[in-house]
């Protein structure tokens, strides 16, 4: 009985490492996306503005990337997993996951996508037909600017990881010497790569947790969240009430946190990638104040 329960406890821990690994690369792979199709719209689009490429790119990913970016993940993480010959379902290591996409065929199931997302964008008369024809005859330059990006995520990954292994040695080091100051500042170092190791996934997962472990999910309509918001946005500003210095730097990180978490709610309700409303959100911010303009300047875009 006891090695059946470890066997199914162990099962579990894999299914939610694996789930946590897919969610990590669907989420990563398709920040990705987003941003090589920003800067190779760009590129074959020179004389559209800002907005124009946005709204294109916006179009392209809703009609026909987004709803298939899953499906093309999970399906080249399990051919990816196949050619490695993986088979407790998780992966080990950073460069199996660079690895399982590159054998996997994401960047042609993008293609796919991308084209299909094109011709529907042409024919329902959103596009114009020549846009259209220079996005498709330019797709090798878009998914150039994919790969790269994805490559570049990877990196980034594997970078953090290699300088995490090294810190966490240099205070075994220290240990094993007895010196308290070098402990001390290599566990600062290791708190930091970890902030940029870990995903935020994990504290989303946990806000989730916790409102999934006490049924409230039935009470998080989006307009009961936008009142939610808005109440504890107004408990936040209630802290500097009659006086903007002395405030409870404690409460207020409390009340913010409660903002935030609220935020993430709404985001699940309204079935929204975070990452991706705030990119779109910054592309158009950094449309509407460019830095020669509204550098040390605090008016309305409309008013620079």
């Amino acid at each position: 009985m006891e090695i059946e329960n470890s066997l199914n406890n162990n099962l579990e821990n894999n299914i939610d490492i694996e789930k946590k690994q897919n969610n990590f690369l669907e989420t990563n792979i398709g920040k990705a996306i987003n941003t090589g199709l920003n800067i190779g719209l760009r590129y074959l689009l020179p004389d559209l503005i800002e907005d124009e490429v946005i709204q294109i790119k916006d179009s392209i990913i809703s009609n026909g990337i987004k709803d298939g970016l899953k499906t093309a993940v999970d399906s080249a993480i399990n051919l990816g997993k196949s050619t490695l010959g993986i088979i407790t379902g998780k992966f080990e290591n950073v460069n199996q996951m660079q690895t399982a996409v590159k054998t996997g065929g994401i960047i042609d199931t993008v293609e796919k996508l991308v084209g299909k997302s094109v011709n529907k964008f042409v024919s329902s008369g959103k596009l114009n037909y020549n846009i259209g024809n220079t996005i498709t005859k330019g797709t090798n330059v878009l998914l150039s600017n994919v790969t790269k990006n994805i490559e570049s995520e990877f990196e980034n990954q594997v970078n953090n990881i290699e300088y995490l292994n090294k810190y966490i040695n240099n205070w075994k080091e220290y240990f094993n010497s007895k010196d308290f100051d070098g402990m001390q500042r290599e566990y600062e170092k290791i708190n930091a790569r970890l902030k940029v190791v870990a995903p935020m996934e994990n504290t989303i997962n946990r806000i989730r947790k916790f409102r999934k472990d006490r049924e409230w999910d039935q009470f998080h309509s989006p307009s009961n969240l936008a009142k939610a918001i808005s109440i504890e946005a107004a408990e936040l500003l209630e802290e500097f009430l009659w006086d903007n210095e002395n405030y409870n730097k404690q409460n207020v990180e409390e009340e913010l946190a409660d903002v935030i978490v609220y935020c993430l709610h709404m985001a699940d309700a309204l079935n929204v990638d975070i990452n991706e409303i705030i990119n779109k959100k910054m592309d158009k911010n950094e449309k509407k104040y460019p830095v020669e303009k509204a550098k040390g300047n605090s008016k309305k875009y409309t008013e620079l």
